[in-house]
């Protein structure tokens, strides 16, 4: 009797098992595939800051060749976003915490209730610190560097749209690489 309502149970379990239709089960959500449209090329731009840029993107100098205070604009048109990038050399250290102070602020502005996530750079008389928003905005990335020799160099991502960052998260990922590649390789001609 045992052994036949065990055959019995065997039975309606695969008999229920069988019946039913299949059912997919939804897979997590997933980043989009997107691939790296600009490779990790980079070119000299000015050598007096030894400014590394992506070779392979769109770029702009915005000052016509002043080489004490280049003035850079690099287009990722597949990316739908622009990097700008400046550098200066201060006269005075009063000046130079102004303009840090001044782009500070503005990057505070910029990521609105958003508390961004921060990567700093220390080598020898260089610190540099990336900041990336956690939320929607049109300005993703903001980056300060500055040196003993009171140079500094400031940039700003300018997207085409405020985007998710989780749903372009993979895009703004190869624009940190080459901005921490320029980050990584900036000197003056001081501090070399």
């Amino acid at each position: 009797m045992k052994f036949g309502a065990v055959i019995i149970c065997a039975a309606l379990v695969f008999a229920c098992a069988c019946s039913r239709s299949p059912k997919p089960t939804p897979r997590p959500v997933a980043y989009p595939y997107i691939e790296r449209a600009y490779d990790t090329a980079y070119c000299t731009v000015s050598e007096h800051y030894n400014l590394q840029l992506n070779a392979q993107a769109d770029i702009t100098d915005r000052d016509s060749g002043n080489f004490e205070s280049p003035n850079f604009e690099v287009r990722y048109e597949k990316y739908g976003a622009t990097l700008y990038v400046q550098c200066w050399h201060t006269e005075s250290y009063e000046r130079y915490l102004a303009i840090a102070e001044n782009r500070a602020e503005r990057a505070e502005r910029d990521y609105g209730n958003s508390a961004p996530q921060s990567t700093t750079i220390e080598r020898g008389e260089i610190a540099a610190v990336v900041n990336r928003t956690t939320g929607k905005t049109l300005t993703p990335f903001h980056f300060f560097a500055g040196d003993n020799s009171r140079n500094l160099a400031y940039g700003v991502v300018v997207a085409d749209n405020a985007y998710d960052p989780d749903s372009i998260a993979p895009v703004y990922d190869y624009i940190l690489d080459d901005i921490l590649h320029l980050l990584n390789n900036w000197t003056t001609y001081k501090t070399r």
